[in-house]
């Protein structure tokens, strides 16, 4: 009996458990029990794909101006040279003429042309510029349409040309907007996958990329769509595979497969329909992966497509959970005239739904009437088991255009109760380790941690730091001035637990009110001074109180 299972190597196994423990729950119930939805349901893709978990086709394509213009964003945005090279001109601008604001700005707007995405993508300049001041005897002109390159070296010779930082930087950034340009055609590998680490990295990379979907940025607000897509029955991960790897734990060295460029194909017999794309929108692409799955379903489902490849429009009419029920009751009660093949999801963003703007391809057989295909597969709790995402009857009901909305839970890997048992109070994380502060039931990552659990200056006891406390302690801290023997005071916020801080209230006389003292950007209107003197030597003394980060616990 097949087991997908077996398929796996001890080294994918491992990757796999390092994955989820590191961006999903540390408390992981492990790879058998995890992946036994994804073991059961792919095994007609499996069939498909001729016994692989991921089928590779080596395959060769052309730069078209899109993909050109997302490297040179990527380039600006990740690159030293653009931001230094404003900075420094800019900075340049403001001391050679602080008066002429008309010539500063113009030369801004210059700069900023020089180092956008469209000029570089172009190879020309698309503003020019005369320009000159007192400090330089000769104009800065640069004519409209001329190359980019030269007229960035030309701008930098005109205001710093002893500045060798910024000289080395630009020749850096040089050679790479000239690999950009040079390389048009190029060699690589598309993949077509079912492999667990596909779908969970499916927008997870080391390509500047990334969606709703993603583990490791920002937990992307659907990225349990990623397991129901493990988990599917008809869902392939398309990608094109970058020679670089995606490193995902640079502690152990595990590295996946870094995709340029992701799309999903749902495949079932009625229908085989491209996804959504990222980070753009490729049809050569689109079709390539088509042909390749019908031909690969013609050799090993012995089945064939009669239509297409053509653009997929069954459900341009469909964009609210009205629209859906309405189709729902007519296949129901056999009322249909169509022979549309609408899609569903659960927890997934199903952007069939309401992204228009994005055209899908498919190649397809007729159906005798409409029929509607659920592609997400099961979303178990990485912890428990558990269903992760809960059906909002509120949401589905009452609000017309939140059909993608009618499940909670859809930002996290784990169900709501194991999430409320274990995660960080402060900014909800539940990957890594956490830490709990003694005397509560409340646990913190080691960045929260370290932000806001400080050690009491009174009592020397680990606690939570507030950013606001309503009743502000102050102290008051005199310097005396010998050349004109005056004494200044100044008032500091006084930190402490909430213990030492209700002692301090109770037991202090309330010596004067101040009004409006401003404390770390914020301004009260009442607070308790005290008329104390502390040292600006003293253990908890500094710019406002000098707390300690409390020790991490064993």
């Amino acid at each position: 009996m097949l087991n997908l299972y077996d398929y796996l190597t001890k080294e994918d196994n491992k990757k796999i458990d390092a994955y989820i423990r590191k961006y999903g729950t540390r408390e992981y119930i492990g790879n058998e029990e995890y992946l036994k939805y994804w073991r059961d349901s792919k095994k007609k893709l499996f069939h498909l794909l001729g016994g692989k978990l991921i089928y590779k086709v080596p395959f060769q394509y052309n730069k078209n101006n899109e993909i050109l213009q997302i490297e040179m964003s990527n380039l600006v945005w990740n690159d030293n040279f653009p931001p230094l090279f404003r900075n420094r001109i800019y900075n340049i601008m403001q001391d050679i003429d602080p008066n002429h604001e008309d010539n500063y700005w113009i030369v801004r707007d210059f700069v900023d042309c020089l180092v956008s995405k469209g000029p570089l993508s172009e190879n020309t300049v698309s503003r020019g510029i005369k320009y000159t001041d007192s400090l330089h005897n000769k104009m800065l002109q640069i004519q409209q349409g001329g190359k980019i390159m030269k007229a960035i070296q030309k701008t930098i010779k005109y205001f710093a040309p002893d500045d060798t930082e910024l000289l080395e930087a630009f020749e850096k950034f040089r050679i790479k907007h000239s690999l950009i340009l040079n390389e048009k055609e190029i060699k690589g590998t598309l993949c077509l996958s079912i492999h667990p680490l596909d779908f969970l990295t499916m927008s997870d990379n080391a390509s500047n990329w990334s969606s709703c979907m993603n583990w490791t940025k920002d937990h992307g607000c659907y990225h349990v769509g990623t397991v129901e897509m493990m988990n599917s029955n008809n869902v392939i991960c398309a990608y094109v595979e970058s020679n670089k790897p995606y490193i995902f734990d640079e502690e152990n060295n595990y590295a996946w497969n870094n995709k340029k460029w992701r799309q999903l194909f749902y495949c079932t017999k009625e229908i085989i329909v491209s996804g959504k794309p990222y980070p753009y929108n490729n049809l050569d692409f689109t079709r390539k992966i088509l042909e390749i799955l019908r031909e690969l379903a013609k050799e090993n489902w012995n089945r064939t497509y009669s239509f297409g490849i053509e653009e997929y429009n069954d459900m341009k009419h469909i964009f609210t959970y009205y629209r859906m029920e309405k189709n729902r009751e007519w296949i129901n009660y056999n009322r249909t005239t169509k022979h549309n093949i609408i899609f569903d999801t659960n927890g997934m963003y199903n952007d069939m739904l309401n992204d228009s703007h994005t055209t899908y391809l498919c190649i397809r057989n007729k159906v005798k009437k409409n029929t509607i295909i659920n592609y997400s597969g099961k979303a178990p709790c990485a912890k428990c088991m558990n269903p992760v995402i809960e059906f909002n009857d509120f949401l589905y009901i009452h609000d017309e255009e939140s059909y993608n909305e009618r499940y909670e839970n859809v930002n996290k890997t784990i169900c709501g109760k194991c999430y409320e048992e274990y995660h960080c109070i402060e900014c909800g994380t539940y990957s890594g380790k956490l830490y709990k502060l003694e005397g509560t039931d409340k646990t913190y990552c080691k960045e929260c941690w370290k932000n806001y659990i400080k050690v009491c200056p009174d009592c020397g006891k680990p606690f939570y730091q507030y950013i606001y406390h309503p009743d502000i302690i102050f102290y008051e801290i005199k310097e005396h001035s010998k050349e004109d023997d005056t004494i200044k005071s100044t008032f500091y916020e006084y930190r402490c637990c909430n213990e030492c801080h209700d002692k301090l209230i109770e037991n202090k006389e309330k010596v004067s009110y101040k009004d409006k003292i401003q404390v770390n950007r914020y301004y009260t209107e009442h607070g308790y001074v005290f008329n104390k003197i502390f040292s600006p030597d003293d253990d908890f003394v500094t710019e406002y109180v000098k707390l300690k980060t409390a020790d991490i616990p064993a």
